[in-house]
């Protein structure tokens, strides 16, 4: 496994390439980018207000910007800000971060065009440079998937009228080739008012999408969307990377990280293996990390080893995920609370005896 040490304020950092021991069916790596959370393989990316990373070896947590005496005040002279637009975090590939930036200009008709560039930077985030325009509009806080050398996106373009930007808008499905440094639209997911589009997993060779409009088409005020009760429709689809084609699918994913697919219902959530095993989760929530083959489930209190199914007594509280599992260790993430409000995260290794009680 290739490293890259990355030193910022006096503070060793180290990130890695990240690989899994996976099957012929699953690629080197599969990562979940999510809101406010970019994992690396061996750390993450936290934003608040700027960017952060966390060494789960160490489990110190740096400001990412290489200056000395930096008071991490100045987007303009610190490196920690700028590479997270419209809450879509950064991506860590191969000894760079790639980071998106909404882009808007006026075209010769008249018209104002929004979309996004793509850019690279070293990992301290100097040096950057813009690699790609990416045409389907802005990529906003959503999943975005890490699979192999490929990073998969759900943009959301908007219509425009009179050079204003209107509730109708359309998602796609974007992938960015990390040799290449080119992105390409694949398909369109869904267009219409108030609709989402969110990628929930990757497994055997397809992602699983999660697609959502109003049910009732009808376009609404300022006041009336603050104060309406809007009833939403959704479903799944399912896009194969290798043959381009997108299908609609009866279930529901949660989560897949290449090797297990989570797949819950209005009567249970079940997990979906390579060799075609199902287990019943026993409501654990599928939409936790996939962690050394288990998901582990602080809330419910139980835990799932997804190698057979057996379900577990977890022993960690409900404020905390475990995230990673590093040099035998198993890392965890701890919410900080104040009232309702999460204001920070700690971070601890534990064992499995620690984790992991008597089996159900």
């Amino acid at each position: 496994m290739k490293r890259l040490i990355l030193i910022i304020l006096s503070v060793i950092i180290i990130l890695p390439f990240s690989s899994c021991s996976g099957t012929a069916n699953v690629p080197d790596e599969v990562r979940r980018i999510s809101t406010f959370y970019a994992p690396t393989g061996e750390g993450e990316f936290l934003y608040d207000s700027k960017l952060s990373y966390v060494d789960y070896r160490s489990l110190q947590q740096a400001v990412v910007c290489p200056y000395p005496n930096c008071p991490h005040t100045d987007p303009e002279t610190c490196s920690a800000y700028g590479m997270v637009s419209s809450m879509a975090m950064p991506v860590y590939y191969n000894g760079h971060i790639y980071f998106f930036s909404q882009k808007s200009e006026y075209q010769s008709d008249g018209e104002l065009k929004i979309y996004s560039e793509i850019f690279k930077a070293n990992s301290d985030g100097t040096s950057r440079i813009k690699l790609d325009d990416v045409d389907g509009g802005t990529v906003n806080l959503s999943f975005n998937w890490v699979v192999g050398d490929k990073l998969y996106f759900t943009p959301q373009s908007f219509k425009m009228e009179n050079g204003i930007s209107s509730n109708y808008t359309k998602y796609t499905l974007w992938e960015f080739d990390f040799n290449t440094e080119k992105t390409e639209y694949l398909c369109d997911l869904i267009e219409g008012l108030y609709i989402g589009a969110r990628i929930n997993g990757y497994f055997d060779g397809k992602l699983y999408i999660n697609v959502s409009r109003s049910k009732e088409q009808k376009e609404l005020s300022v006041d009336e969307i603050m104060t309406a009760n809007i009833e939403y429709e959704s479903y799944d689809c399912i896009y194969d990377i290798e043959t381009g084609e997108l299908t609609k699918w009866d279930k529901c994913a949660a989560n897949g990280n290449g090797k297990y697919l989570t797949v819950g219902d209005e009567d249970k959530t079940e997990v979906y293996t390579l060799d075609g095993k199902v287990y019943d989760m026993e409501n654990i929530s599928g939409y936790l990390q996939i962690v050394n083959d288990f998901i582990i489930d602080g809330y419910a209190g139980k835990a799932i080893d997804l190698k057979t199914g057996k379900i577990y007594k977890a022993l960690i509280g409900k404020d905390t995920e475990i995230v990673a599992y590093v040099d035998g260790k198993y890392i965890g993430k701890t919410r900080v609370m104040d009232g309702g409000n999460i204001t920070g995260y700690t971070y601890a290794k534990y064992d499995g005896e620690e984790i992991f009680g008597e089996e159900s």
